[in-house]
């Protein structure tokens, strides 16, 4: 679920938020803006993350509300703003216990995140899953002031997930901050929930829209006035001049059946794809522009191309909107610099990310495993002595070897389960991904003298930076399940023992075919000269118009079988491809069908 709004008759459907979970129970504050519960899995804990954020009525300007730093209580949910007050009453409640937990009133003027801006209207009632699964429990808070409220009340524990609780359960209460619970209203036969006072309510103003219209360019763009404000480096260990750009990564959708394959080691990951690059200026500023309809998040970056600070979030941006940053999280209402660097800054275009560019997140076969066949598998997977370690690509899709050794092998946190789970609810400089990888520092320090190329080298990095996913995406049908003809392969041997001779013919299959990342296959890019855009490691053709290489790319293609439902692309395949259920795409459509009729009815009366 995410956030929709719509006409009053169900006219103009239009979304407005992109999570890849869940953000629902939107109600409008006193100043007019939108506030609901976030569901998140970015990089951390997959059960305490889920609080309140805001934005303005046409989805711009989102932004936190409360409690993102918070581990306890897991979700507060049912956010509703107080008549005459800046305060909002709002349910308290566990992951696997929502709409059940305690009535808590919030007050961010006292701070964004912290039990010191929290008031327990029924402190009988502890924080449900943290804090246990108490008796009674609360949902639906509405307020009539900051000290009375209508509330749903069951006078029993909340039930732990898969039970059902009974039919009965709730009843409508008058509550009050000095712990009057008064019964109103209670069937004997059905639970009684949301309760609604009728009455006349004073209108929120109502906030002028800054987004295009529908076929307006589909960018955005943000401003960042100084990188180096933020509340994320306590000890100070970012210093003048280490950051040299900012990195914007799209986070991937997830399916509505079961997830498919991406982390070897954290069980619950959001896919993720490098947008590209924008330099910062030596004031720490930059003007870019990003992709608007998109889940984003930031990473700023170091002069070796590694993530120094990474947004354990995300945001996104309405088509055509301009927003701006004081910093990278600065503390929260600090006052912006007085220089204002953005004068005269005309919006950058991002620099892709390194490596090919294709539809969905990033895969290692198509990003790191050419790499890999480029620079590392002569001595670590082809030479016997060395053969300890071996980074050539086995053909397994749970999970290629060369992935394990990159992942499993050494002292760093990147592909690990403990980046989300309570280590950390937010960053700190220097501790992730590839700032703290083995093989990164062996990279920066030129292993053994291979002299990889700033191209592969950043494919390495960001891959890490990326919490070292396998795959791109969580839809079945991938292309990394392609297999191998035996019987084409035997004749792509042959060609290449005739041209190459025998030794390189009969080594292993993968670590001649890449069956994703045809184009840069090993046999295809080791003969290729450097100036054609190959790798030059082997005298083989000047250019991809020989006749040799065209023929070694024909038997090639030849090995590789692809199955006729594979997903090409991306975060949107089609049903036929794994993106959905049959039957929620074939209700979808009946229903739009009957909306169409009753509108075309209407019109005719």
């Amino acid at each position: 679920m995410v956030l929709y709004s719509c006409d009053g008759n169900g006219d103009n459907i239009r979304q407005l938020s992109y999570n890849n979970e869940n953000e629902a129970e939107p109600s409008i504050l006193n100043n007019g803006k939108i506030i609901f519960c976030r569901w998140e899995y970015t990089n951390r804990s997959t059960g305490f993350f889920h609080k309140l954020w805001q934005c303005r009525p046409d989805g711009s300007n989102i932004s936190h509300y409360f409690g993102n730093d918070m581990t306890t209580p897991m979700v507060i949910t049912e956010a509703r703003a107080i008549p005459g007050s800046h305060k909002v009453v709002a349910t308290a409640t566990g992951h696997h216990s929502f709409n059940a937990g305690t009535v808590v009133l919030l007050d961010v003027d006292k701070g964004e995140n912290g039990e010191q801006s929290i008031t327990h209207i029924t402190p009988e009632t502890s924080y449900p899953e943290s804090q246990g699964m108490p008796n009674p429990h609360y949902s639906h808070p509405y307020p009539i002031t900051e000290t009375l409220f209508l509330v749903s009340r069951a006078n029993h524990p909340v039930p732990p997930q898969g039970c059902v609780p009974p039919p009965n359960d709730c009843g409508i209460y008058l509550i009050d901050a000095e712990g009057s619970r008064e019964l109103l209203y209670e069937n004997p036969d059905v639970a009684s929930v949301s309760p609604i006072a009728i009455r006349k309510r004073e209108r929120p103003p109502v906030l002028p829209k800054i987004v295009l219209a529908k076929d307006a360019d589909e960018m955005a763009t943000l401003y960042v006035q100084n990188v180096y404000l933020t509340r994320n480096d306590p000890k100070g260990l970012i210093k003048p001049g280490s950051i040299k750009a900012i990195r914007v990564n799209a986070l991937g959708v997830q399916p509505r059946a079961d997830r498919a394959l991406l982390s070897a080691t954290v069980p619950v990951e959001i896919p993720k794809k490098v947008l590209g690059t924008v330099p910062v200026d030596a004031n720490g500023s930059a003007c870019f522009k990003v992709p608007a309809r998109v889940a984003l998040q930031m990473q700023i970056i170091g002069e070796d191309g590694m993530a120094i600070l990474t947004e354990k979030s995300f945001f996104y941006l309405q088509p055509g909107e301009k927003r701006g940053c004081v910093g990278c999280h600065e503390t929260s209402g600090v006052t912006p610099p007085s220089e204002n660097y953005a004068r005269g800054m005309a919006p950058m275009e991002l620099k892709p990310g390194a490596g090919p560019q294709y539809k969905g997140g990033l895969s290692f076969m198509r990003t790191v495993q050419p790499v890999l066949d480029r620079y590392c598998i002569s001595c670590h997977g082809l030479d016997e002595q060395k053969k300890v370690i071996s980074l050539v690509h086995d053909g397994k899709m749970e999970w290629p070897q060369s992935f394990q050794e990159l992942v499993t092998r050494g002292d760093h946190r990147i592909g690990e389960a403990g980046y989300m789970w309570g280590e950390r609810n937010f960053s700190r400089p220097y501790e992730y991904f590839a700032c703290s990888n083995k093989v990164a520092r062996m990279l920066v320090k030129n292993h053994s003298n291979v002299n990889m190329d700033r191209d592969s080298y950043m494919r390495v990095i960001e891959f890490m930076d990326l919490n070292a996913q396998c795959y791109g995406d969580l839809f079945p049908n991938k292309p990394e399940q392609r297999q191998i003809d035996a019987k084409a392969l035997a004749e792509l041997r042959v060609y290449i023992k005739e041209l190459f001779g025998e030794k390189l013919a009969a080594q292993p299959e993968r670590a001649l075919i890449n069956t994703v990342q045809v184009d840069e296959s090993r046999i295809l890019m080791a003969p290729l000269a450097s100036a054609a855009g190959g790798w030059g490691q082997i005298k083989g053709w000047p250019d991809k118009n020989e006749p040799g290489f065209q023929k070694m790319q024909q038997l090639v293609e030849k090995c590789i079988i692809r199955s006729p439902t594979e997903n090409n692309n991306g975060w949107e395949p089609t049903l036929e491809q794994g993106g959905g259920e049959k039957w929620v795409v074939e209700e979808q459509q009946k229903y739009l069908k009957q909306i169409d009729a009753k509108r075309n009815a209407a019109k005719g009366k």
